[in-house]
């Protein structure tokens, strides 16, 4: 979703016209109408500003448009209150992280991050399966893991 849809979204939960909205954010009825049309982007700032006044947070508001943004911006971005917990050293390490997507699938299989939130461990295969895979490592959910360790000991399939 865009900025402008957000905003749309945001607006409608609050049951507010474009006129109420735009009383809220002190900009003009237009100015709304163009964000949610989106023939309009605000800079940075402004949606900082907007977050506060509709008590959300700013990635809320920015979604998946933070992927677009120029470098400068994005520099912009980092500097501002907008992510007011990080320190300088964390918003390197995520400029950096950005800036290297080939390298972000290692970092995240480091740090046990996965795209569906799910806890994963690297572990060692020794043996084949069924499925003849070698062994060696693999990433193996966290709580699969658990189950095999929990799994009562039996020789009944040897």
């Amino acid at each position: 979703m865009t900025f402008g849809d957000k905003l749309r979204t945001l607006r409608v939960e609050k049951n507010m016209s474009q006129e109420k909205l735009a009383d809220l954010l002190g900009t003009s009825k237009q100015v709304i109408s163009r964000y949610e049309n989106n023939q309009r982007t605000p800079k940075i700032t402004v949606v900082d500003e907007y977050a506060k006044k509709m008590n959300v947070d700013i990635n809320y508001l920015l979604d998946n448009g933070i992927e677009n943004l120029d470098k400068q911006k994005e520099q912009t971005l980092l500097q501002t209150t907008a992510i007011p917990a990080l320190t300088a050293h964390e918003r390197k390490v995520m400029s950096a992280y950005r800036d290297q997507p080939t390298m972000q699938p290692a970092v995240d299989r480091l740090l046990g991050i996965t795209e569906n939130g799910e806890e994963t461990v690297r572990v060692f295969r020794a043996a084949r399966s069924s499925d003849n895979t070698p062994p060696g490592w693999v990433d193996m959910p966290a709580a699969r893991l658990q189950k095999l360790r929990d799994a009562p000991e039996s020789d009944d399939d040897l």
